[in-house]
């Protein structure tokens, strides 16, 4: 992804990304379940999404950054929740060899089914299943690396989320998300920046979420995404 400031793609990028937020915020305050929303909104979109992110040009950048972040190797099993259509699978494959795994979890049918179209593809074993972030359903301490990108800004619960991305990971683990923001860059922007948190407060950085010291926050695509990233502790504080 390479946003450039007044480019008319970044400019419809933003509106469906406040739009979205926007609609998340009404729901929660319904008597509507967000997540039943949320899973029906991707079924319909899931054929189209693919194509639909080309026409921003893609998240390579950003996809190749968070799987460096995970510091992978040879063997290592991964999990990616909210794994979406899987595009992040090659990224992943590439760093951990034929001998590694990855598992993705998703709350759409209809993401996995396009996910599975690419596992022929991948030279790894991939173990796809529907289910919750904030119910994953898997053993303490078993993943080598842990990510989720491009869905905390609309999970429901996020701080359970990050707890469960840290429950499922071995001590010493890698684990890192990454969704929409606006970084603060220069006074115009620090001061659009504030206001846009203030009005979306779903696209300020959950840092604070995080249970465990030493997590890191950077941004990537011109301040248009953030990353959050740690190693888990080897006694949790």
């Amino acid at each position: 992804m390479r946003p450039t400031t007044g480019n008319k793609a970044e400019r419809i990028f933003w509106a469906g990304v406040i739009a979205g937020l926007l609609i998340y915020w009404l729901l929660s305050r319904s008597r509507l379940d967000p997540d039943r929303i949320a899973k029906a909104g991707y079924n319909l979109i899931a054929p189209f999404y693919d194509s639909a992110l080309e026409v921003f040009g893609g998240l390579d950048e950003v996809r190749r950054t968070m799987v460096e972040r995970l510091e992978l190797e040879a063997d290592d099993q991964v999990l990616e929740v909210c794994v979406g259509t899987g595009a992040n699978l090659p990224y992943i494959a590439q760093r951990i060899g034929p001998t590694g795994k990855i598992y993705g979890i998703d709350i759409s049918e209809g993401m996995l089914a396009q996910a599975k179209k690419k596992l022929p593809a991948i030279p790894c074993p991939v173990e796809l299943r529907e289910g919750y972030a904030q119910a994953l359903p898997y053993p303490d301490d078993y993943f080598d690396a842990v990510m989720n990108l491009g869905a905390m800004n609309f999970i429901t619960d996020r701080r359970k989320a990050i707890d469960e991305m840290v429950r499922v990971a071995k001590p010493g683990a890698r684990i890192a998300f990454c969704d929409e923001t606006l970084a603060p860059d220069g006074n115009l922007r620090s001061i659009l920046s504030r206001l846009v948190l203030m009005l979306v407060p779903r696209l300020r950085p959950p840092i604070d979420l995080v249970p465990e010291p030493g997590a890191r926050l950077s941004y990537v695509a011109n301040g248009l995404m953030y990353i959050v990233d740690w190693r888990k502790s080897f006694a949790v504080v």
